[in-house]
């Protein structure tokens, strides 16, 4: 039992990933859920556990892309807008921070 549930927390840790590119990915709705359940035989409770991983890692997607597009923005306004190179630096080491 518990050499199985490792088994599947490291194929859905391993599809993470792949949740975060959407329909493409294992987290694209219900039936990627249910392809890779059936794959790894998951009951109805890992099916759902499954799928809020997936819903968690798009939303946490959604928000760090807002964030990048944000701080991208505001660098592009502020070189625009003649800003000093320090305050560039600042907004450029935000988007360097997002991007990882």
């Amino acid at each position: 039992m518990t050499r199985r549930f490792l088994a599947v927390a490291l194929v859905i840790a391993a599809a993470l990933p792949l949740a975060a590119q959407g329909p493409r990915g294992f987290g694209g709705g219900p039936r990627g859920v249910d392809f890779l359940a059936g794959y790894l035989g998951l009951s109805d409770a890992q099916k759902t556990q499954a799928q809020t991983i997936f819903d968690a890692a798009n939303t946490a997607k959604q928000t760090a892309l807002g964030q990048r597009t944000s701080a991208q923005n505001a660098l592009t306004a502020a070189a625009k807008a003649g800003q000093t190179d320090a305050q560039l630096d600042t907004l450029a080491a935000a988007v360097g921070v997002i991007d990882g």
